[in-house]
């Protein structure tokens, strides 16, 4: 929530600050602080700190202070002292009022004035923890281009549960937020799904958490996946898609045309006779076809779907994603994600340096070569990473012909990499005196030729 902190017209403080425990203001707060210890909320029969933000030291057990301090009718507490975790009060606590901490400059400068007031805004309204994507959930297409993540769980505010007693002998529960929440979330699905359906390996949980999933209403495929995981509804599938998403690669030179190949497996004790349907393409960038859209499968068997896209002319866009829809008769409903990148390759090297451009053979002392990989794209919208899928660095004769591999890797993010030369070929052997060069290969995600970049050198 929003904390100000003011003292007359002068403001020190005002930001965003995570809750420490689990109650928020029902309505925006204007509270005049009230400092006191554990021991001494009340004097003579009279509450120091009702009606008002009580300030005090978090100490060894910040939940036992809250707790006090709202049995004395505080409107808000206000720790200090230590720093307290978000959401470490227990949700289990009867605390009844806002915990928060604030930096101790700012509570030495609050208690040091007489007309200091803390202002606790009330929270927004969100929607439905299911009804929209967290804003740190990384999303776009993955390094093959395909769909990422395959699937969301929930991952703001879910309990946990903490080591320690409570006072009362009972638990002591927290919040965790974050994509490893959700990775648990996933997991604990996971290990649902599998007693539910002992016969599952691995490979076919993947494609019945993906299959069953809800998806988010108005949510861009490439932020979701196949949406929502529901252990409930995947546990009921009779159907498996292998893959679970399609990835068709890159769709940007004049002419090109997009085949995938989705095999549907009856995981059911019946005959399914099944319909598979591309959705809505009134207004689709990319229109696909859907071979056949209706088949029919016998217990245990696969029947065979392939998707082709129709020559494109022009590409527009960075990419464009949606979901097929597999639906047997009197069944549950499966969505398989695809995805097409449509952003032309982008030169994803910048210029080679090369510490030293006439050395001797050295394992101790290598020359080093500098590149930079990989793309940011800034725009309005946000940053787009551009990675490398593959870096292959080359060795080559001055004449043009090629030695072989020094290295490869894979898989890059944006960034500077230092590649070192010890003077041996791809075979290990000490390279003859001479002139050399040393060529880059930085290959896109999703398809395309290579961005190539050399640079010579001399062994002595």
């Amino acid at each position: 929530m929003r904390v100000v902190v003011r003292v007359g017209l002068r403001v020190l403080f005002d930001r965003l600050v995570p809750l420490a425990g689990a109650q928020a203001p029902p309505r925006t707060l204007v509270l005049a602080p009230a400092s006191a210890g554990v021991g001494t909320f009340f004097h003579r029969g009279l509450s120091r700190v009702v009606g008002r933000a009580a300030v005090a030291i978090a100490g060894d057990d910040p939940a036992a202070v809250a707790r006090a301090a709202g049995a004395a009718g505080a409107a808000a507490v206000i720790l200090h002292g230590r720093p307290v975790a978000p959401g470490s009060i227990a949700l289990d606590d009867k605390v009844g009022v806002p915990v928060l901490t604030l930096p101790e400059q700012t509570v030495r400068a609050l208690l040091t004035e007489s007309d200091g007031v803390v202002v606790l805004a009330a929270p927004r309204p969100s929607r439905a923890a299911q009804s929209q994507v967290a804003p740190f959930s990384s999303w776009g297409l993955a390094f093959d281009g395909g769909i990422k993540p395959d699937l969301l769980a929930p991952g703001v505010g879910l309990a946990t549960v903490e080591p320690g007693v409570a006072s009362d002998g009972g638990s002591i529960f927290g919040t965790v937020s974050g994509s490893s929440a959700a990775a648990a979330v996933i997991a604990g699905g996971a290990a649902l799904l599998s007693e539910a359906r002992p016969e599952a390996g691995a490979a076919s949980l993947r494609e019945l958490l993906v299959g069953g999933a809800r998806p988010i209403a108005e949510t861009p495929v490439a932020a979701q996946g196949a949406g929502v995981v529901d252990v409930g509804r995947s546990s009921s599938l009779e159907l498996v898609a292998d893959p679970p998403s399609v990835t068709f690669g890159r769709g940007t030179r004049e002419g090109w045309r997009g085949e995938g190949v989705v095999r549907l497996r009856n995981i059911s004790g019946r005959q399914l006779t099944v319909y598979v349907s591309p959705g809505d393409q009134a207004h689709a960038t990319v229109r696909f076809s859907v071979s056949p859209k209706r088949l029919v499968i016998e217990p245990g068997e696969i029947g065979k779907v392939v998707l082709r896209t129709p020559p494109i002319t022009i590409a527009q866009g960075e990419a464009v994603s949606g979901s097929l829809t597999v639906t047997p008769l009197a069944g549950v409903p499966l969505h398989v994600p695809w995805a097409v990148v449509l952003r032309p390759a982008r030169a994803l090297l910048g210029p080679l340096t090369l510490t030293q451009p006439l050395f001797k053979p050295s394992e101790s002392k290598p020359a080093i070569v500098v590149v930079r990989a990989g793309r940011v794209l800034r725009s309005a919208d946000g940053n787009t990473v551009v990675p490398v899928l593959r870096l292959d660095v080359e060795l080559w004769t001055e004449e043009g012909k090629r030695l072989g591999l020094l290295t490869r890797l894979r898989d890059l993010l944006p960034g500077r990499y230092a590649i070192g030369l010890t003077g041996r070929g791809p075979g290990g052997k000490v390279l003859r005196r001479g002139s050399y060069r040393l060529r880059v290969f930085a290959w896109p995600t999703g398809g395309g030729p290579p961005t190539v970049r050399s640079i010579r050198f001399r062994i002595k």
